[in-house]
């Protein structure tokens, strides 16, 4: 069986069942972590993070924007 997630995520005045979109929800923390390790503090986990996945951090930063863009219009900034 099918489910017809949009339908399902649509606002419960809408018809839907004003579920959250998982995906873009899970995108969304992942960009807010990524934020937050790559923003705050020189921490040692930081640093070892960083050098060990730098070349995965961008490719998935850039993974990240390619969804943000995929699922809204990047015009509306």
């Amino acid at each position: 069986m099918k489910v017809n997630w949009k339908g399902v995520c649509k606002p419960k005045r809408s018809g839907g069942l004003g579920l959250k979109d998982v995906r873009l929800f899970n995108i969304v923390l992942l960009a807010k972590w990524m934020w937050n390790l790559l923003s705050k503090g020189e921490s040692l986990r930081k640093k070892v993070l960083i050098a060990k996945y730098m070349n995965l951090f961008w490719s998935i930063l850039m993974c990240l924007v390619t969804m943000y863009c995929i699922l809204l219009p990047c015009g509306r900034l």
